[in-house]
């Protein structure tokens, strides 16, 4: 075959193109086989070496077809060590280097490759070299891309951190603002009017804004009648009261559970027996409705027991001496929840149906207003008047009743940024006790020592007389307990 017409063993030129594409394991491969002849490996094994050299480059350029190494034998004959190509061989000269295809020129940027065997060791150190650089500068790369990514994910961390922390400053001084606006615009009692010589009865005079207007009016120097169910705790309190250096008045404290109808009937006998007159009457204990419905032994929800029935009947019993001692006073502690009460069902006064503990307090504030109207439409002309009122969201022992979800953190500090403290919850119970503004009104809801508006519902006289001969029935209100 001349070598003349065609570049010299083509299989060879095939595995220069095929090792530059696959320059990494071709070179550690000849960095193996020249190991091996530095340390003596015998002519067999050398053999082997070429013959491998010769035929694997063309079975990698062919994917190992048979028909490749068919044509292959056809054109040059076996593959073997005998016409692999000499290094004196003269189609190896400089000046034959013209005649190769473009083709087959090395696409790389390396230095321009030897026969296999003849690469030295300098050539495998440098191409190491330069691909342990490149792996450096991949490895220095993906470091530094991994250093930018925690340092953005630190930053997106601090950043919002930083926003919640912004947001409640900012919710804290707007808070702390309303407080202060709330605080200094909400109604307080500016008489000064003495209540000396005047009995008052407080329900739930113990805690709260029911202790508050207690101190209140007894520093005014009324005879002030604590009901309290805890009489351990409502002679603390009155000792506490009576310690006051400003306390001009007297006090006094009697048991009463308003949501037991016999407890209201013993402690209405006591106080009709010790007491000539009664002056103002402040229906003020209350409760939040319970996680569960419970019945009390008069088979009322407990509930509208303690809220409404309990003052319903305890107040009939009082009217008389009221009626005796007018001009007097009753003043219903009621809530501005009553606008979120359900339809209103006088059949469904137990609330048997769809019962939670919203539905039945505000129900229970609901029949406050209902009865308020009723009751100063009868005692109209008698010298005893009827208001209620909505103290305003105020932090009291009401809320240690409520169910768990008015103890979530959120709702702390709603009430820590829009609620009164007892002191000024207490100014619109002290303002109908006491003021001359409100001498003769009747049939009224107040709120921040003035007159506000209701609900629709709470204005229905149908309901409220409805709800008043309801009451009379659920009571067992007898004849001669009856003074309208």
């Amino acid at each position: 075959m001349s070598h003349k017409s065609t570049p010299p063993d083509p299989p060879l030129m095939m595995m220069f193109k095929s090792f530059t594409l696959s320059l990494p394991s071709f070179t550690c491969s000849c960095s193996l086989e020249l190991m091996e002849r530095t340390q003596g490996k015998t002519s067999r094994e050398k053999d082997r070496y070429t013959t491998r050299i010769s035929a694997g480059p063309q079975q990698i350029a062919n994917k190992g077809s048979d028909s490749s190494i068919q044509s292959l034998h056809k054109t040059q004959g076996p593959i073997n060590t005998m016409n692999f190509p000499s290094h004196s061989t003269p189609q190896y000269k400089k000046e034959q280097a013209p005649q190769l295809k473009p083709n087959l020129v090395s696409v790389t940027q390396s230095p321009q490759l030897k026969h296999p065997c003849q690469t030295s060791d300098a050539d495998i150190g440098a191409e190491l070299v330069r691909h342990g650089k490149l792996l450096s500068q991949i490895e220095e790369t993906n470091s530094k891309r991994n250093t930018v990514l925690e340092g953005i994910a630190d930053m997106a961390l601090s950043n919002r951190t930083t926003m919640w922390l912004e947001i409640l400053v900012a919710l804290v001084v707007v808070g702390m603002t309303l407080r202060f606006w709330y605080t200094y615009t909400s109604g307080h009692c500016t008489s000064t009017r003495s209540m000396a010589g005047k009995t008052v009865i407080i329900t739930g005079g113990t805690a709260g804004i029911g202790k508050e207007t207690a101190r209140d009016l007894l520093r005014r120097g009324a005879r002030v009648i604590i009901a309290c169910r805890n009489m351990e705790k409502g002679r603390k309190v009155a000792d506490e009261l009576r310690s006051a250096s400003n306390a001009g008045g007297e006090v006094l404290v009697r048991r009463l559970d308003t949501s037991d109808l016999s407890s209201v009937r013993t402690f209405a006998k006591e106080v009709l027996d010790t007491e000539k007159a009664i002056h103002v009457l402040i229906n003020n204990a209350g409760i939040y409705g319970m996680g569960k419905r419970q019945v009390t032994a008069d088979g009322l929800e407990l509930t509208m027991a303690t809220n409404h029935f309990g003052h319903f009947l305890l107040t009939n019993l009082l009217l008389g001496r009221l009626k005796e001692s007018g001009p007097s006073r009753i003043i219903n502690v009621s809530s501005l929840g009553h606008i979120f009460a359900p339809k209103f069902d006088l059949n469904d006064l137990a609330i048997n149906n769809d019962y939670n503990p919203n539905n039945a307090y505000t129900t229970s504030k609901l029949c406050n207003l209902l009865f308020t109207r009723e009751l100063a439409d009868k005692m109209a002309g008698t010298g005893v008047t009827v208001n209620s009122l909505h103290p305003g969201i105020v932090r009291t022992e009401i809320f240690d009743s409520m169910n768990l979800s008015f103890g979530t953190f959120l709702t702390h500090i709603l009430l820590a940024v829009a609620s009164k403290d007892a002191v000024s919850g207490a100014q619109t119970s002290i303002h109908l006790a006491v003021s001359e503004e409100v001498e003769g009104m009747t049939g009224r809801y107040f709120g921040d020592c003035k007159e506000v508006s209701t609900s629709d519902v709470a204005l229905r006289k149908d309901l409220a007389t409805g709800l008043w001969e309801a009451s009379v029935k659920a009571v067992g209100l007898k004849k001669d307990e009856i003074h309208y």
